[in-house]
C-alpha cells in the first residue's frame, strides 16, 4: 500500500492508530487473517473479523459527515484491499464502488490530512486496477487529483508527487481509452502521448535505472534484471511502461486501411511486447516488491497473448505462481487464460 508513500503511512501511522479505533482494527485483522489463509490455505476467523469490520463500517457510510474522520478512510482502504483477494474474476468491486463515491463527496478533506491524502492516492491506484482488469473507466474523479501535485503538502516529496503524476496520467489513459473507445479522439490521445512523452522527458535522474542487466538464456533469466533505487522508483517506471503499452494498443492513427498502416501496426506490437518485458523484469528483479509484481499480473492479464518466446512465457507463468504464493493473489485465472491464447 506504501509503494507510492515515502512516509508509510499505513506501515506506520495506520497501526497505531488501530489501537484507539474499532473499526480500523477489525479492518487490519481481517485484511492480515485473509492474507494467511490464502497463503497457508488453513481456515481462520477472517470471515468473522471481515463481518465484524462490516456492521462497524455500515453506520459510517451511512453518516458521511462521520466517514470525514481519517482512521474511518483507511478503514475503508483496507477493506478494498481484503477485496482483491478474490483475483478480479470474482471481484465485483463493491468496497471500491463505496470508497470512490465516498472519497469524491469529500475531495476537498482529503487533501488537506496527510493521511487521509495517502489514502485517496491508494484508493486511485485501487481503481486503476479494476479498470485495467474490467476494461471499463474509472469511477473516481480524477480532476480532484491535480491540486494535490500542484500544491505543496505533506506528501508532496519529489518521489511521491513525480510518481503519483505518472499514475495519474496512466489513469487518465484508461479513462480515454474505455470511455471514448467506440468514438476515439485522435487529438485527445496525441496530448495524452505528449504529456506521457514530457513525464519521461522530465524525469529525475534518480528515478533511472541504476543497472540493466539484458535477459541470459543460458543462466535462465528471460527477462532484462533492472535495479532501481526505490520501489516508488520502480512503481513510476512500470506505469510509464504501461502508458506506452496503452498508447500503442489504442493508437486512433492506426485504424486507417493502408500499406503503411499496417507497417505501424507491427511498430506498436513491438512497442507492447518491450515494455511488456520491462515491466515484468522489473517485477522479478525486485524480490520484495509485491506491487511492482502486481502491476505485472494486471497487464500479463491483459497483454500477456503478446510473448512468444516460450522462455518468456515460463518465467511470466512463474511469476503469476509466486504472487499467489507469496500474497495470496488469485492468479489461476489468469493462468489459465494465457495457456488458452498461447495454444
Amino acid at each position: 500500500l506504501d509503494a507510492c508513500d515515502s512516509l508509510r503511512h499505513f506501515s506506520t501511522e495506520v497501526p497505531r492508530r488501530a489501537l484507539h479505533s474499532p473499526l480500523l482494527l477489525q479492518s487490519i485483522l481481517a485484511y492480515t487473517s485473509k492474507h494467511l489463509r490464502q497463503v497457508t490455505g488453513r481456515d481462520n476467523d477472517s470471515a468473522d473479523y471481515y463481518s465484524r469490520s462490516l456492521r462497524l463500517l455500515i453506520p459510517v457510510l451511512d453518516d458521511p459527515e462521520g466517514a470525514l474522520n481519517e482512521n474511518n478512510l483507511a478503514a475503508i482502504v483496507i477493506l478494498r484491499s481484503f477485496e482483491e483477494f478474490s483475483g478480479s474474476k470474482s471481484d465485483h468491486g463493491a468496497h471500491l464502488l463505496g470508497s470512490a463515491r465516498l472519497f469524491n463527496l469529500i475531495s476537498n478533506y482529503a487533501t488537506t490530512s496527510s493521511l487521509g491524502e495517502a489514502a485517496r492516492w491508494i484508493v486511485l491506484r485501487q481503481d486503476i486496477y479494476f479498470s485495467l482488469t474490467k476494461s471499463q473507466p474509472l469511477h473516481m474523479d480524477l480532476d480532484d487529483y491535480e491540486y494535490p501535485l500542484a500544491a505543496t503538502g505533506m506528501l508532496n516529496t519529489e518521489l511521491d508527487s513525480y510518481t503519483n503524476r505518472i499514475v495519474l496520467l496512466f489513469a487518465r489513459l484508461l479513462n480515454h481509452v474505455f470511455g471514448s473507445y467506440s468514438n476515439p479522439n485522435p487529438r485527445h490521445w496525441d496530448h495524452l502521448n505528449e504529456q506521457v512523452a514530457d513525464w519521461y522527458r522530465g524525469m529525475p535522474q534518480d528515478f533511472s535505472p541504476l543497472w540493466i542487466e539484458p535477459p541470459d538464456p543460458d543462466a535462465g533469466s528471460a527477462f532484462p534484471r533492472i535495479f532501481m533505487a526505490e520501489q516508488g522508483h520502480v512503481v513510476a517506471y512500470q506505469h510509464y511502461c504501461l502508458c506506452s503499452i496503452l498508447l500503442a494498443i489504442f493508437d486512433p492513427h492506426l485504424s486507417a486501411p493502408s500499406f503503411e498502416t499496417f507497417n505501424q501496426r507491427s511498430e506498436a506490437n513491438n512497442i507492447v511486447v518491450k515494455n511488456l518485458r520491462i515491466v515484468i523484469g522489473l517485477a522479478i528483479t525486485d524480490p520484495v516488491g509485491m506491487a511492482a509484481k502486481f502491476h505485472a499480473s494486471h497487464i500479463l492479464q491483459k497483454c500477456g497473448s503478446h510473448l512468444t518466446n516460450e522462455a518468456e512465457r515460463e518465467q511470466a507463468i512463474d511469476l503469476l505462481r509466486d504472487v499467489n504464493k507469496t500474497a495470496g493473489w488469485e492468479t489461476g485465472h489468469i493462468i489459465d487464460a494465457l495457456a488458452r491464447q498461447w495454444t
